[in-house]
């Protein structure tokens, strides 16, 4: 199975941001990106591990917030 790969655009896209967001990721170390020309590409996959990392890292605060409100320590 071949690996496919994508531009910042259409990466962007995917993750609902913006390349330039997409170009800040790589730069943190985030999301493997590599440069065969021209372009930024980065494979789908490693994409999809970010956003699905990212997902449940939002939910498990979403989850801590509501436990906070439920004793009273929420705003």
């Amino acid at each position: 199975m071949s690996a496919r790969y994508l531009t910042l655009r259409e990466a962007g896209e995917r993750a609902r941001t913006s390349p330039e967001t997409v170009r800040y990721w790589i730069g943190l170390g985030k999301l493997a990106g590599f440069k065969p020309g021209r372009s930024v590409l980065v494979r789908e996959s490693d994409l999809e591990a970010l956003i699905e990392a990212s997902n449940v890292n939002a939910q498990r605060a979403a989850r801590a917030r509501g436990r906070l409100r439920a004793v009273g320590g929420g705003r």
